[in-house]
């Protein structure tokens, strides 16, 4: 299971025990009621933070793991050499779609009224307890996400794209 599959999960899981815990508490009912009521909405309330503690936990590895980042992603792009070296058009367009994913990575979004980086995020997270909050953290993070991976995979195709061209030339040259 994914990541966001998985934070989908838990954010429905934390939709519900907080609707099911504002509306029983709401309800007009005598003292053992609203005892046993307060009881069980303390205890969803506890369900809930331990929810919310997991989703932070995976959210901040989904940040740090250096195989699933967008961290990893800025780094691996910086890494990625010069393959259209012979092709001044895919060079260009490799260097655009460089500074486009570092300009994704580096600009700041707005969340709550609040300018954030994605190295911000993780330091937020762990301090949101509503499950609002953390779905409209999540969307706003997750906005920068989405054109920087699809800016990647351009890149990567690209390069792949120029490294079999320059093989194809290499073997070409080799049996002239």
């Amino acid at each position: 299971m994914s990541i966001l599959d998985e934070y989908d999960k838990n954010l429905t899981s934390l939709a519900y025990i907080t609707s099911l815990a504002e509306f029983q508490t709401h309800l007009h009912l005598n003292d053992s009621s609203k005892r046993s009521t307060t009881d069980k909405y303390y205890e969803l309330y506890r369900s809930c933070l331990k929810t919310v503690a997991i989703v932070a936990r995976h959210f901040q590895f989904l940040i740090n793991n250096n195989h699933t980042s967008l961290r990893w992603l800025l780094l691996r792009t910086q890494a990625i050499g010069e393959a259209g070296e012979n092709n001044t058009v895919i060079k260009l367009e490799v260097q655009k779609l460089r500074s486009r994913m570092k300009e994704i990575y580096h600009r700041k979004f707005i969340w709550n009224n609040t300018q954030l980086s994605i190295d911000e995020v993780q330091e937020v997270l762990g301090k949101l307890e509503s499950p609002n909050d953390l779905l409209s953290l999540w969307n706003a993070t997750y906005e920068g996400a989405i054109p920087m991976r699809d800016y990647y995979s351009t890149l990567i195709a690209t390069q792949n794209q120029q490294a079999k061209q320059n093989r194809t030339a290499a073997v070409t040259h080799s049996h002239i």
